[in-house]
This record gives C-alpha cells, sequence and structure tokens, in this order.
C-alpha cells in the first residue's frame, strides 16, 4: 500500500496547488453547460448531435448520464461542425439517446456564439505601385511557423462499496495531448496522445491488487493535403483520418486530392490489440477508400472504403463501409454510416456471402423557433472474427445475434427560461424487446440567479431490469465557479429474481464543481453516493486540465 499513499500524497498536492492558483489567479471565468446526447455507440466510444458549431472542442469533457447507472466521464476526440466523436475509460455502457453535458469554458462563447480568436497575422503594408487587386501570396511550408497546441491533464477517481463485503477501487491517469504543427519545415504535424494510470483494488478476502501501466494512442505525423500539396501522408500509430471506422492503426495512409474536392487513398500497417494499454499488435490490415463531395463547404459527401486484415497470417476480415452526411444551413443535418462483412467457406459460423452488420443513421432538425427535432436509427450483428474481440461472442449470438434500436428526440422552448426536451427509444433483439423515454423540463435564471433547476421523469425496459423513476438537478454559478447538484430515485424490477430483490428502491446524490481560471486552467470536483435497496456506494474525483 506504499505506493498508494505516494500517491494520494501526490494527489493531494496536486488539489492544493489548484486551490492556490484560482485564489491567486485575478482573472474570472465560468464554465457554460452545453445539453448534448448520445446518437451512436461502438463499444467506449460515441458520437453526439453537437459539434463546433455548438461549441465544443477538442479536449472538452463531457458527462453522460445512462438511466439507472453512474455517471460516465467522457472526452471530445474528435470533431467536425454538427458532430462529435467522445470516448472514455471504464465500463460505462451507453444507449442511442443517452443525455448529457459538455462543460465549454465560458470565455469560448460570446453572446451565444462562437467567440473569434484574436488575429495573429499583422496587418500587411500597403504599396501603392501594386494594384489594389494584386494577387495574393500563400506563404510556403518553410515560411510558416511551428506552433505548438494541446492538453494537459491529471484525473484520479475512487469508489467504494459496501454491498456483501467491502470492495474499494482506485484509478489515477495523467496525460499528455499535443500538435506541433509544421514540425519539420515540409508543412503538416506531429501529434502524440499518450498517458500513465495506476489503478489498485482491494477486495474482501481477495486481497489487494495494483498496477502501473503506460498507454499510446496516437505518435505520428502527417504532411501535405494543402494547396500545392495535394497528397497528404501519415505515418506512425494514429485513428485513420478518412475512415475513423477502420480504427487505430501502426502504418501508413495516404490520400490524394483531386481538383474538384474529391479524395481517394489507401493505408496499410498492424492493428493494436484492443486492451487498455493498447499493446503492440500482430493483425495486418489493408484498406483503400473513395469519398466525393459537394460543395467547398462540403456540406454533403459519400464515401466509399474496403479494409482486409489478417490474424496471425490467416485471412481473417473482409468489409466494407459506407458512409456520408448532409447538412443544409443551419436547419437539416444527417448522417448515416453502413458495415457490410463478407465471408467464405473459411468462415465456421457465418454462411458464405455479404451481410450487413452495423448501420446507423441520424437525422436532425432545427427551427426558427429553437426548438429542434431528431431520429435514429441503428442496427448491429456480431461478426466472425479471428481476432479477440472484448466481450467474446458465442457462436449462438454469432448466428442469429442483432439489435436494432429505433428512436425520436426533440426540445422546444416554451418560454425565454423554461425548456423541454423529451425522447423516446425502442429496440429488439434475437429474444427479446424493449424501450425507454425521457422528459425533462429545465428553467434558467427562475429559482435563482445565474443558474437553472431541472426535473426528470424516466422509464427503461431492459433485457434482465426494469427501472422507472424521477431525476432533479440544480446548478448555480458562482464568482468562484459552477455548482451542480443531480439526485436521483429509481424502482427497478428485476426478471428472474423471487424475494426481496425482484424490486429494488434505488437513489443516487451527485454533486460537482467545475471552474476555469486564467486562460487556460480548468478544474472540477465530482462526487456521488449510491444507496438504498441492494446499493451502497461512494465515488470521489477530480480532474484537471491546462491547455496550451
Amino acid at each position: 500500500m506504499d505506493s498508494v499513499n505516494a500517491i494520494m500524497t501526490t494527489l493531494r498536492a496536486s488539489i492544493a496547488c489548484s486551490a492556490l492558483a484560482v485564489v491567486a489567479t485575478a482573472q474570472e471565468s465560468d464554465f457554460i453547460r452545453i445539453a448534448v446526447h448520445v446518437t451512436a455507440v461502438q463499444d467506449t466510444r460515441a458520437y453526439l448531435d453537437v459539434g463546433s458549431d455548438g461549441g465544443l472542442a477538442l479536449g472538452d469533457r463531457v458527462e453522460l448520464h445512462p438511466d439507472g447507472q453512474p455517471m460516465v466521464e467522457a472526452l471530445v476526440r474528435g470533431i467536425t461542425r454538427n458532430t462529435a466523436r467522445v470516448e472514455w475509460h471504464g465500463a460505462g455502457v451507453l444507449a442511442i439517446g443517452t443525455s448529457g453535458e459538455a462543460l465549454v469554458p465560458a470565455s469560448r462563447s460570446v453572446g451565444g456564439a462562437l467567440g473569434h480568436p484574436p488575429w495573429t497575422q499583422g496587418p500587411e503594408k500597403f504599396d501603392p505601385n501594386q494594384p489594389l487587386l494584386a494577387p495574393v501570396r500563400g506563404l510556403d511550408n518553410w515560411e510558416r511557423e511551428r506552433d505548438l497546441r494541446g492538453r494537459w491533464f491529471t484525473q484520479a477517481d475512487w469508489t467504494s462499496i459496501d454491498v456483501n463485503g467491502s470492495q474499494d477501487y482506485f484509478l489515477a491517469r495523467s496525460g499528455l495531448d499535443f500538435s506541433l504543427e509544421n514540425p519539420f519545415g515540409q508543412g503538416g504535424a506531429l501529434e502524440f496522445d499518450g498517458e500513465i494510470f495506476h489503478r489498485t483494488q482491494s477486495l474482501l478476502d481477495a486481497g489487494d491488487e495494483s498496477e502501473t501501466r503506460g498507454r499510446l494512442d496516437q505518435l505520428s505525423t502527417w504532411w501535405g493535403g494543402v494547396r500545392g500539396s495535394e497528397r497528404r501522408t501519415e505515418v506512425g500509430r494514429f485513428l485513420q483520418h478518412e475512415f475513423p471506422e477502420f480504427g487505430v492503426i501502426d502504418g501508413a495512409e495516404m490520400t490524394w486530392r483531386t481538383d474538384g474536392g474529391d479524395r481517394f487513398g489507401a493505408s496499410a500497417g498492424l492493428l493494436p490489440e484492443i486492451d487498455d494499454v493498447r499493446s503492440h499488435g500482430e493483425d495486418l490490415a489493408l484498406s483503400a477508400f473513395y469519398r466525393h463531395v459537394v460543395g467547398e463547404d462540403e456540406h454533403a459527401a459519400i464515401g466509399v472504403g474496403v479494409q482486409k486484415t489478417w490474424h496471425g497470417g490467416s485471412s481473417d476480415r473482409d468489409l466494407a463501409v459506407i458512409n456520408g452526411h448532409w447538412r443544409s444551413g443551419s436547419r437539416w443535418s444527417l448522417y448515416g454510416s453502413t458495415w457490410i462483412d463478407f465471408y467464405d467457406s473459411e468462415d465456421t459460423t457465418k454462411s458464405a456471402g455479404a451481410e450487413l452488420t452495423q448501420a446507423i443513421a441520424s437525422v436532425n432538425y432545427r427551427l426558427d423557433s429553437g426548438a429542434t427535432l431528431g431520429l435514429h436509427a441503428s442496427q448491429f450483428r456480431w461478426p466472425e472474427l479471428a481476432r479477440d474481440e472484448i466481450p467474446p461472442a458465442t457462436a449462438a449470438t454469432l448466428s442469429d445475434g442483432a439489435v436494432t434500436r429505433v428512436g425520436v428526440s426533440g426540445s422546444k422552448p416554451v418560454t425565454q427560461k423554461w425548456r423541454i426536451y423529451g425522447r423516446v427509444d425502442r429496440w429488439d433483439d434475437q429474444d427479446d424487446e424493449g424501450g425507454n423515454f425521457e422528459v425533462r423540463n429545465t428553467l434558467r435564471d427562475t429559482l435563482f440567479q445565474r443558474g437553472d433547476v431541472s426535473a426528470s421523469v424516466f422509464a427503461t425496459q431492459g433485457k434482465f431490469t426494469d427501472l422507472a423513476g424521477l431525476r432533479l438537478g440544480a446548478m448555480r454559478q458562482f464568482d468562484a465557479g459552477n455548482l451542480r447538484v443531480d439526485y436521483e430515485i429509481a424502482q427497478a424490477e428485476q426478471s428472474g429474481f423471487n424475494g426481496s430483490q425482484s424490486t429494488l428502491l434505488q437513489q443516487a446524490l451527485r454533486a460537482s464543481f467545475d471552474l476555469a481560471f486564467g486562460s487556460s486552467w480548468s478544474f472540477s470536483l465530482s462526487g456521488e453516493s449510491r444507496f438504498g435497496d441492494q446499493q451502497d456506494s461512494l465515488y470521489a474525483g477530480f480532474f484537471l486540465q491546462r491547455r496550451f
């Protein structure tokens, strides 16, 4: 336990230093919370219905609240104008329609819109001997300055569970994520994303376990893809640029851009293992792709990509992905993605031929009144793979398993301070069916200034558990930061249980305090208590981040 004590001492020092930094900072800054909803889920990666136009940026922290489960903390790892891709660590399980909030520094917002960063290019000198419409010469790559941007973060989470024996879990993470633009005078960037984590668990009658490991998500460099250099090349470890559906690769990707803006290319390399440290993999992958775009702003695009993988030298997966998007001003946005697997006589469970293994579609519409309407649908089947998947699929699941979801969500401002949000989802698989709904009311600056209160009713019909509950929340902005408190009570009906465990009344109380200080620091404290029938746990954690 000496290592745990040392880490706890370090974490206490970090918290103390952060508090001193807040006190010593003369500038005052708040967070704003932007409502988001999950539109698609892939393992520990999810897509949201808000992007850069809504105020999000890479590295923002997002709090997601799946019904009847602890809060899931995720980070924005990819972004477009209308969507954001978030990733998280841990055992959280999200579903399409899960609601949450993104924490955004208020300094990024000006009158409810994104603030433009200050201009860094000084005014050009006027030459009276040149015509007013003289052509502008762009900077060559060797003339561009090197620019380092990124973030450093540290996080710690402690959970204690006291049901049928004491269980304690502790996780500390510290990481660095940066992009060095034009590192070698050839344009492009050098990008890094890695972290070190330490976790311990103490189980009654099972002793203590601990480990300290490192995780490398990205170390790559890319160049090209700009005017005068239509070929983009990236090498190293990275999430594939044009088709992120093909995953992280240790290898290279090359993309060519046509005069009309279309793109085509290929990638090759090894796929890292699907584990908590991204172990070096032995699965070889080759891919090729083409994307057609419409308009200089790429308001519409459709792409086709194919990927071939080998496991241990033997043929494994033959995959085709078709995806696209369409955006019409600020009103309409549409996104869709389909995955098609191809099998042959060497596959033992699946029949030879093509199978639709994954399909995702979402449509969102915004009215002039501020109301929104969204439709989403998805279907998932388990592909037959030689590569280890988490969790492993049984032969029965591979043969017949399929999960289909459809749903609708919407929000409407009733008054300037009162907004209603609702969602309804329906799912079915090869054995069962169910669904969920939520209705939430939010009042801003009504019971008190610089804050809001909310009340939600929700119900979930799951495969093994049905939930019906109420969630109350309040947020208040102070000069020192933002305080949020949530209370949830739900009754769970468990299938296949008799006696006192067939019906459980469970409750949760959550609190968080968020602040941004200076122009680059942000800090959050959070805690949660879950109590009631067959439920007794405490959680505490903090998150400290500095952008540069």
